[in-house]
């Protein structure tokens, strides 16, 4: 018997996504696909709606994946609200451009992809992130104020 420590996917409690899209089909598309991997999904249209679920089963959910409409999204803002109530939440964005990707790295986006992206990429990109291949938005933090100082 190891004492190594099993990542959340080789225990028998699923991984827990929270996807954000505005559009329905493309939600229900991300959602079919995170349930055949064998995820719990939550699902939401709007970025309000995001967030409730978010308050609702933030100490549950491993992984938001948000579209960029809704985390660009300025009247609710997604991503701050998050980093403020779960600092380590992970957090991916998937931008139709990269026009607004400084700026969500800055307020709190783990990883940011740009479509067009395949399924199966999305997929492989959230379960690296399980796995803490990805630097998370904090860990880069540190890092930058350790080298900053």
């Amino acid at each position: 018997m190891t004492s190594k420590k099993k990542s959340k996917a080789e225990t028998s409690a699923k991984p827990f996504i929270l996807i954000a899209d505005t559009l329905p089909y493309i939600l229900n598309y991300l959602a079919g696909i995170f349930q055949l991997a064998g995820f719990e999904v939550r699902a939401a249209t709007t970025s309000q709606e995001c967030l409730d679920i978010f308050r609702g089963a933030k100490n549950k959910i491993d992984i938001v994946l948000l579209d960029g409409a809704i985390a660009s999204d300025e009247g609710v803002d997604v991503i701050l609200n998050i980093r403020r109530e779960k600092p380590e939440q992970k957090i991916m964005v998937v931008l139709e451009q990269e026009g607004v990707k400084a700026h969500l790295m800055r307020v709190g986006a783990d990883v940011i992809i740009l479509k067009p992206i395949t399924a199966e990429a999305i997929l492989q990109k959230v379960n690296d992130m399980l796995i803490s291949k990805e630097p998370s938005f904090l860990e880069r933090k540190k890092a930058k104020y350790h080298h900053g100082h």
